[in-house]
């Protein structure tokens, strides 16, 4: 008797599985076992899904910075732009006074007023001299608004100060 090879041992399997998994299926008997399965599995553990939730909210609030790298580099692998930043970058153009460079409020986390990472030059990508952090709403803003609409926001600025 010969000594199968990992990849045949695998390939066996796999085509062992397939056939029983092609026979079973269609029957209604199996269908409702696995069905029942996964719910109980689910519902067995509501705490530890509980507890993994608020870990990773209250890991959110106290390190918004990860969150922003970790955002940031999602968004510009979708969008095929150029990622060269890292946590120091975003640490190093942090307001020290932790509120928005453009509107002047306190960032907050969990509100409209949260931190968020700007892209300078829409389009140039994440690269240390093309973001700051500014609040969500100012991002949001930038983002939708036009240029009469900012400009028409500035006068109204100055005329209350």
């Amino acid at each position: 008797m010969t000594k199968l090879t990992e990849t045949e041992r695998l390939k066996r399997r796999h085509a062992s599985h397939k056939k029983w998994y092609d026979k079973v299926r269609k029957d209604p008997k199996y269908i409702e076992k696995f069905r029942t399965q996964r719910r109980d599995r689910w519902h067995s553990t509501p705490g530890k899904a509980k507890f993994w939730n608020s870990y990773y909210r209250d890991r959110r609030d106290t390190h918004p910075e990860e969150w922003m790298l970790h955002a940031a580099r999602q968004r510009a692998t979708k969008r095929h732009r150029p990622f060269e930043i890292e946590k120091s970058d975003i640490l190093a153009v942090w307001p020290v006074s932790n509120r928005c460079v453009d509107c002047g409020t306190e960032m907050v986390v969990r509100t409209r007023c949260a931190p968020s990472l700007d892209e300078i030059v829409p389009g140039r990508g994440y690269t240390p001299t093309n973001i700051s952090v500014i609040c969500k709403l100012c991002n949001t803003h930038k983002s939708d608004s036009s240029l009469e609409w900012f400009e028409r926001v500035a006068a109204r600025i100055r005329r209350a100060t």
